[in-house]
């Protein structure tokens, strides 16, 4: 965390404030947001365009990214081995690009994604029936021509809104640890996925700990690796079926909220 002269904040000064705010001391959020500004403006610079029309000013994005600053602050776990500022960035991130990105977009983020997730659900049936069982990931890169972290977040969404899907099998072949397809993205394309992103990672991160813990690695949220449910259970401590359990719950939860803000 920097000061507002830009000399890095003490992390012991921040947990401390934080503490306070989480109590409800809203000068010591007020301090925060303060001591903070830079960092929230170096983000919201990044998705200012003041050559394009209808687009939002400084301003506002700057002030999206403080509402987000303050969510992260209110959802900050002490117990976390991470900095506050690292998990501060993907709130603020957050909140900006998904406002951000739905202006540049220009037309219905969710109907466009919504049509893109259709093609994908009949490539996967395709794939399943031909081969008997759950496609791979790499099958579906193949199948779709969408990128591996696209494939990653409409097989989320396909899990998340119909229980009748078939679930990928945590036996079935994975790529190997560093292993990617090589993809041009467009703008459109990157809009719709960087949005629905935006919003499944905010959702997750109003869930209880183990709970983010194991939709991060079952799904590569926040940049983390993808893990198996057998490899969750070793790393968690926790019975395999209990991973399967907590899953199949915050997927459910994602679902509705999905819904509820019309992503799905």
């Amino acid at each position: 965390m920097k000061t507002s002269n830009g000399c890095l904040l003490d992390e012991d000064i921040t947990r401390r404030l934080l503490k306070q705010a989480q109590s409800g001391d809203q000068s010591a959020v007020e301090t925060l947001l303060q001591r903070n500004q830079r960092f929230i403006q170096s983000i919201a610079r990044k998705y200012y365009h003041p050559e394009r029309m209808n687009d939002l000013e400084l301003d506002d994005l700057v002030q999206l990214g403080s509402i987000g600053f303050c969510m992260a602050i209110q959802r900050w776990d002490d117990s976390k081995e991470n900095r506050f500022s690292t998990y501060a960035y993907y709130w603020v991130r957050a909140y900006i690009r998904r406002e951000a990105l739905k202006s540049d977009a220009g037309t219905s983020v969710s109907y466009r994604f919504s049509e893109k997730l259709m093609e994908f659900r009949r490539a996967y049936s395709k794939v399943f029936a031909e081969q008997g069982r759950e496609p791979t990931v790499r099958e579906l890169v193949d199948a779709t021509g969408m990128p591996e972290d696209e494939v990653g977040l409409a097989t989320l969404s396909i899990q998340s809104g119909y229980s009748h899907s078939p679930r990928l099998s945590d036996d079935g072949e994975e790529l190997d640890e560093g292993e990617t397809i090589p993809s041009e993205v467009n703008v459109e394309s990157d809009a719709i996925h960087s949005a629905l992103l935006s919003e499944v990672e905010l959702i997750v991160a109003q869930m209880p700990k183990k709970y983010q813990t194991v939709m991060a690695h079952r799904f590569s949220l926040w940049g983390q690796p993808e893990m198996t449910q057998r490899e969750l259970s070793k790393k968690m401590g926790v019975a395999f079926q209990r991973v399967q359990k907590i899953e199949k719950k915050a997927l459910d939860h994602l679902r509705q909220q999905l819904t509820n803000s019309r992503l799905l």
